[in-house]
């Protein structure tokens, strides 16, 4: 019988959005579990700043570059790069693209860019190019407003919906690499930068009031969702919701 707390000991675990958010937990958290890990995100300045924090104890292995996953030859450049390995974490994802249908749709067409054609592309250079092999895994993201839109969020939700069927197809397609998605809830990462600080703590505060779990996810929570999807070996074509409840109430 294997031991879980080895399954990702020596194995190669690249993560797409790793300079930060839930992607630096899922880059900490595999260190953790003694894998080498490689991030990307597309700032040189933030990349060396994550793997500078990563990489602070002794015996982690890890490294990473910048790279704008929407150009296609420098993405698969970057995967070329890497070589073969064992599992593909993608967090990388656009601001919010809110507020449809009261703004130009020219503002919200680029919100499929990195989260779902450059997954494409990618899906398919890691299967053509074989770089991860058979019981290896992708692992996507997407989130709760597919199954809960809040107004304005049209756009976003129907993104989240096509990364979930997307999901499902390329466990089809790409197997035996297996393919699953996380979809958090609300967690406290950069993507929520932009809002007034004061406006921030007062959305957190009543929406942790209402959740089951009287609290917002922090990245390393969610992190965890994603180590799991990596280690089982039985685990395709599915989704886990981590969201403190959300669902429920």
């Amino acid at each position: 019988m294997s031991n879980s707390a080895e399954l990702l000991k020596g194995k190669k675990v690249v993560v797409i959005g790793g300079s930060s958010g839930i992607g630096f937990s899922v880059a900490a958290a595999a260190l953790a579990n003694g894998a080498t890990v490689v991030i990307s995100s597309s700032s040189d300045v933030r990349v060396a700043s994550a793997v500078s924090r990563l990489g602070g104890d002794a015996g982690k292995s890890v490294s990473g570059s910048a790279v704008d996953v929407r150009d296609e030859s420098k993405l698969f450049a970057f995967l070329d790069n890497v070589g073969v390995f064992d599992h593909l974490v993608w967090t990388a994802g656009e601001n919010l693209a809110l507020g449809y249908p009261d703004v130009d749709l020219s503002q919200l067409k680029g919100a499929f860019d990195i989260v779902f054609w450059a997954v494409a592309a990618a899906a398919k250079h890691i299967y053509e190019k074989k770089l991860i092999p058979a019981g290896g895994s992708i692992t996507l993201t997407t989130g709760i407003v597919h199954q809960r839109p809040g107004k304005g969020w049209s756009v976003i939700a129907g993104r989240a919906g096509a990364l979930v069927s997307f999901t499902r197809g390329l466990a089809v397609d790409l197997a035996p690499i297996r393919v699953n998605i996380i979809s958090p809830g609300y967690v406290n990462t950069d993507v929520w930068a932009g809002m007034d600080p004061a406006a921030k703590e007062a959305m957190f505060k009543s929406i942790s009031e209402k959740l089951l779990i009287k609290h917002i996810a922090s990245p390393d929570e969610i992190a965890e969702a994603y180590i799991f999807a990596m280690k089982c070996s039985y685990f395709t074509g599915q989704m886990i919701d981590v969201d403190g409840g959300a669902l429920l109430v």
